[in-house]
């Protein structure tokens, strides 16, 4: 057996199940992995997807859903305008805590 393709067969049942238990917040486990560190402070592409450990298409495609829904949204930086930083609106903070006893 191959330890590598257990452990991904074994990481999406648990991703699943979080899936199932977040429903109930109408968000899926990535969304919520995105608002958990948006409550901690605004962060940039190239930080969610190293924090998340994901590929940073899947990040920006996580990101667009969840600003489609108000969730988040994006902001230039004051100091360098080629950065861009990524926050939590109201509601996603609200989403997210009304989220955060499912997890």
């Amino acid at each position: 057996d191959c330890f590598c393709l257990n452990l991904r067969h074994f990481t999406r049942a648990v991703c699943q199940i979080y899936d199932r238990y977040l429903a109930q917040a109408n968000i899926q486990t990535g969304q919520f992995g995105i608002l958990r560190l948006l409550s901690q402070g605004e962060k940039t592409v190239s930080a969610l997807t190293e924090l998340l450990a994901l590929d940073q298409t899947t990040v920006t495609r996580n990101l667009q859903v969840v600003a489609s829904r108000g969730w988040v949204f994006q902001e230039r930086s004051l100091t360098d305008r080629r950065v861009t930083f990524w926050r939590l609106t109201d509601e996603g903070r609200a989403v997210y805590e009304a989220a955060l006893p499912q997890w």
